[in-house]
């Protein structure tokens, strides 16, 4: 075996190498290469340098293929693969070809190590010097993600071909590296339709989806390949409205779709929930006879998932049944986004008893059905079967079940998780640090994110968010301004969510005036910016402030909404002003086009309760659509405790334990009423 050779010729030992590689006898290190080749490799020109021992002792990260599993091929089974055996290896050719088809398994099973090992061999005795060869080791590296290797190769090549340019220019749109690949692209003598899809694919990579459409219309010929790089590219990057009118255009010219067409079509529909473009690109699919395959068949569900068609999805899902694990995950998706949870764990179960295994993806879907549930138990057995399938240490697994447990109270479970991964990246922070927040541990969230800066992790928006919520929750005007000035530092300061952030953080610590001074400093404001600024000086009892602000508001062309509403009712309760009350009440009943809610109900009977107005506050609970609301009631119960009023009291108390019988305040309440008059 040649992976034998190689550990005898560089005395590599044997348990160096650990994982997926089958080893045999040991063999004798007594220069079986030179003996075995039936050419003079001895005299070949060396291009490229060994690797060094290092990188030879590189454990693999990922994929870990036995040698005898590479593609399906046995190495045992197939002689013209045992490369150490000068009698089964006729010739160069076919020591050649068998070298490529070794190079195809690791790439696409994106196994370094076996590939570097080969490629050091090759190195060894000149053999990468050839062109085919060369080409095959670029393929590789660009497969398993070594970018720099596969440019270094490409850039010592003597003589390069079309296929040389054009897996390079792959390699660059794999990574996204559209500069580099328009470079390459320039310096290709004829290219090739399949040169221009790919440079099409790079700008995709990158987002830079007006390059890759000013390409596609100055490509000469355009075929389905083209049209269908087109489509994805923009659908990838979330312009789903643009990739159904490329897909008609591409009807109206007459090229014929594929299945890779229809599945990123169906994508665009799903991003931009078009339901019935969904269904005419399914019924064109059945009417043209396509092989519904099992991409196809994962695109209609999610496409039917997204457009809230649930029956419909199923139906999918059952007519083309899969046993692939797309499908699966598509379905179990469907289901959570749209509170069909207990059934998208039902399948994840299902699934797992035809054997068929879960990616990370579907157990990221059945985490979040869990959460939807607020269902420790069904967490935890996910949790289960996400160790038993080997995913416990996946950085994408760990942050989603430190998102799931924090949002399900538990936190030591939480804190457990996050503290044993391995890696961490932003996400983890933040996951970590919203799961401290939400739960009300504000104090750990900030010592977390003290940890954070010291470790020098990432410092993102979100992160920032959540330490400022942090200083909200515990009202620390110090550890606010501390954060602020690393928002300053981090340029954030300008961001409009992070600086509404900090507006609420001081109205809620007490401190208008930085309240005031952030509002005001922000480039922009929306309607969540001045809502949180009235509320701080409702809340601190600057209702005349608050009212201004109300004005200068309405000056600015920002329409008011429920919330801003409430507040302003508020303020006119707290302050007495009860016929303004009234105005803004019947503004935003009649003239505002905002539609009323149980705060602003409940804003409004406290408004007139206060001014002794208990009739009106009777009439509005009883005629605006809200007198089977115990929440109402109960705010007019205490309006006739305050006023002595026992008859209209009674009758409150009644319609209070009618909705909400287990609820104690309405007895207390009663009771005061009672004992206030003596009886």
């Amino acid at each position: 075996m040649w992976l034998q050779t190689a550990l005898a010729l560089y005395q590599i030992p044997q348990k160096t190498i650990r994982g997926g590689l089958r080893f045999g006898p040991t063999m004798k290190a007594a220069d079986p290469w030179m003996k075995a080749l039936p050419w003079n490799a001895s005299k070949s020109k060396r291009v490229a340098q060994p690797i060094t021992m290092a990188a030879r002792r590189e454990s693999s990260s990922q994929g870990r293929l036995r040698l005898a599993d590479a593609g399906g091929v046995s190495l045992r089974k197939q002689d013209a693969l045992d490369l150490s055996s000068g009698k089964q290896q006729a010739d160069k050719k076919a020591f050649v070809e068998s070298a490529a088809t070794l190079l195809r398994s690791y790439g696409r099973f994106e196994d370094l190590l076996q590939g570097r090992l080969l490629h050091d061999l090759l190195c060894r005795y000149g053999l990468e010097s050839s062109m085919f060869l060369s080409n095959c080791l670029i393929d590789m590296y660009g497969n398993v993600g070594c970018f720099a290797e596969a440019q270094w190769i490409f850039d010592a090549m003597l003589e390069r071909n079309r296929y040389s340019f054009n897996i390079m220019l792959k390699v660059f749109s794999r990574h996204g590296m559209s500069h580099a690949a328009h470079a390459l692209f320039n310096n290709i003598p004829f290219p090739d339709s399949y040169s221009w899809t790919t440079l099409i694919n790079a700008y995709g990579q990158s987002g830079s989806v007006e390059d890759a459409i000013h390409l596609f219309q100055k490509m000469p010929h355009k075929n389905v390949v083209s049209w269908t790089a087109i489509i994805a590219v923009f659908s990838q990057n979330g312009h789903g409205k643009k990739a159904l009118d490329l897909f008609c255009q591409m009807q109206i010219q007459g090229v014929s779709a594929n299945n890779l067409t229809f599945t990123c079509t169906l994508d665009a529909c799903a991003i931009t929930k078009t339901l019935e473009e969904g269904q005419i690109i399914h019924a064109i699919i059945l009417m043209e006879s396509c092989i519904i395959d099992m991409a196809l068949v994962t695109s209609l569900i999610n496409m039917y998932g997204k457009c809230r068609k649930i029956p419909d999805a199923r139906k999918c899902f059952t007519s083309y049944p899969y046993d692939s694990v797309a499908p699966w995950t598509a379905m179990i998706s469907a289901l959570d986004q749209h509170d069909y949870s207990l059934e998208a764990l039902h399948l994840l179960f299902t699934m797992q008893l035809k054997d068929i295994k879960p990616d990370k993806i579907t157990f990221v879907c059945a985490l979040e059905a869990c959460t939807s549930m607020e269902s420790l138990e069904a967490a935890q057995l996910v949790h289960c079967s996400i160790v038993e399938a080997g995913f416990d240490e996946e950085l994408y697994i760990e942050n989603a079940l430190v998102v799931g447990y924090g949002y399900l109270g538990r936190m030591d479970e939480a804190r457990l998780v996050f503290s044993r991964s391995l890696q961490r990246d932003v996400v983890s922070w933040t996951a970590m640090l919203g799961a401290f927040v939400q739960s009300g541990q504000g104090k750990e969230a900030l010592l977390l994110f003290a940890q954070m800066l010291l470790e020098g992790g990432e410092l993102d928006k979100v992160a920032l968010l959540c330490a400022v919520d942090a200083c909200a929750s515990l009202q620390s005007l110090e550890k606010g301004l501390e954060i602020h000035l690393v928002i300053l530092n981090s340029g954030h300061g300008q961001d409009l969510e992070v600086g509404n952030a900090l507006v609420n953080m001081y109205g809620k610590c007490g401190s208008l005036q930085y309240a005031s001074l952030v509002f005001f400093e922000l480039p922009r404001r929306d309607i969540f910016s001045w809502n949180t600024l009235i509320a701080a000086f409702v809340q601190s009892g600057g209702e005349e402030q608050a009212l201004g602000l109300f004005h200068q508001m309405d000056s600015e062309g920002c329409k008011a909404d429920n919330i801003t509403f409430n507040s302003i009712l508020t303020a006119c309760s707290h302050g007495g002003l009860i016929d303004l009350g009234k105005c803004l009440y019947c503004f935003m009943m009649i003239d505002g086009g905002i539609p009323y809610d149980m705060d602003c109900l409940v804003c409004m009977v406290d408004l007139l309760s206060r001014g002794g107005l208990l009739d009106e506050a009777e009439y509005i609970v009883c005629n605006v659509g809200f007198e089977k609301s115990a929440l109402a009631w109960l705010c007019l119960l205490g309006a006739c405790k305050v006023h002595g009023d026992v008859g209209r009291g009674r009758k409150a108390a009644y319609h209070c334990m009618e909705q909400d019988p287990n609820n104690p305040a309405i007895y207390v309440l009663l009771s005061n009423i009672f004992n206030s008059l003596g009886e």
